[in-house]
């Protein structure tokens, strides 16, 4: 369900702001929570949810075993990991429900003391925490055809890695790929904060075709891209693709005038591989790039990856509808700063 998405790695949405961010595009909104536990929304989330059938739980119970089985395989390396940081909290402290962990998975935690367990709560680093989380959320979302959504860089970082099953090189390894980012800027009301989710739920009913459009087009976009493999092809599909694309964006803006949007913020970034003697000038063309920033999207090389096969195939995700979405912190003219951090953040992560 291309039109639905799975919010991650949250519980509780304390801030209305990135969830109504989902809901202009988005039909339905997924999160994973286990059956005893009663998410702590704010109080604009919780009346949104009284009012309207837009977000719906999933119980995590059936994926747990699954999940086990992928995550076993790097346990050991998961222990050790520190690159990432999920809470943003110097003391790096999360807390991991007991229903979110396969039964096997919970011994192992607690007899090898790797987090603190009080009964119904795992406690302890946040970045073990974090990458359980994302390989969790990951099973969800291919087993459900759900696309997946995070505000949180490290999380989406972890995700990245898991996407391309850790093919990421290091020292001594060789560079086949690489892999970049593409970025889509501006297509958020910059008043999502004021916008009441009565209104927002009018503007959805009334503008569901716009809404579709803009969300399709931009999948044709990564899916036209992804599918190529030579990079002149992919200069002349990128061409193609951007007149239509900017229809559906700029119908779409248009209709967030009944929402009293004049301005827009916001980033969508997801990655695709491409071969490593291509990556280079097809970043560097400044044809190409001339045509795709009047249009709020620019492309950039985050990371190099491996492998034994020279095919693109190979490297195709596991999930190619992964986005992180950034609100008003990052604007277009400083993506180059991101985009360091986030390729900052893999290699410090491969490191450890």
């Amino acid at each position: 369900m291309i039109d639905s998405t799975l919010i991650y790695p949250n519980i509780h949405f304390k801030d209305s702001k990135s969830v109504k961010e989902a809901l202009l595009l988005y039909e339905n909104l997924y999160r994973i929570v286990p059956e005893d536990v009663k998410p702590e929304d704010c109080e604009e989330i919780r009346k949104l949810i009284q009012n309207y059938d837009v977000i719906k739980d999933i119980t995590p119970s059936k994926y747990i075993e699954d999940t086990y089985e992928k995550f076993k395989n790097n346990l050991d390396r998961w222990k050790k990991a520190e690159g990432m940081c999920f809470s943003g909290k110097e003391e790096k402290y999360e807390k991991l429900h007991k229903g979110k962990v396969y039964d096997k998975l919970r011994k192992i935690i607690v007899d090898d003391g790797i987090l603190e367990f009080d009964g119904t709560w795992f406690g302890g680093d946040d970045s073990f925490i974090g990458s359980y989380m994302t390989y969790l959320a990951l099973e969800i979302s291919r087993k459900n055809s759900l696309s997946l959504v995070t505000y949180e860089p490290a999380a989406w970082t972890c995700e990245e890695y898991l996407n391309y099953d850790g093919k990421f090189a290091t020292v001594g390894e060789e560079k086949t790929h690489a892999l970049i980012s593409i970025y889509l800027a501006d297509y958020i009301p910059s008043n999502i904060n004021k916008i009441a989710f009565d209104d927002l739920i009018k503007f959805r009913d009334r503008y569901r075709e716009e809404r579709r459009k803009i969300l399709k087009e931009f999948l044709k976009f990564q899916n036209e891209i992804e599918s190529r493999t030579d990079k002149i092809v992919i200069d002349d599909k990128i061409k193609d693709q951007m007149k239509s694309l900017n229809e559906k964006v700029k119908n779409f803006k248009e209709a967030c005038s009944f929402l009293k949007a004049d301005k827009f913020m916001g980033l969508k970034i997801f990655t695709m591989p491409v071969a490593i003697q291509q990556a280079e000038p097809f970043i560097e063309n400044p044809v190409l790039k001339g045509l795709l920033i009047p249009f709020g999207i620019t492309l950039g090389t985050l990371w190099s990856i491996y492998s034994s096969h020279k095919s693109i195939e190979s490297f195709k995700k596991s999930n190619s509808y992964s986005y992180l979405v950034l609100m008003e912190k990052y604007k277009f003219k400083e993506i180059s700063r991101l985009q360091y951090g986030l390729s900052s953040n893999i290699h410090e992560f491969l490191e450890d």
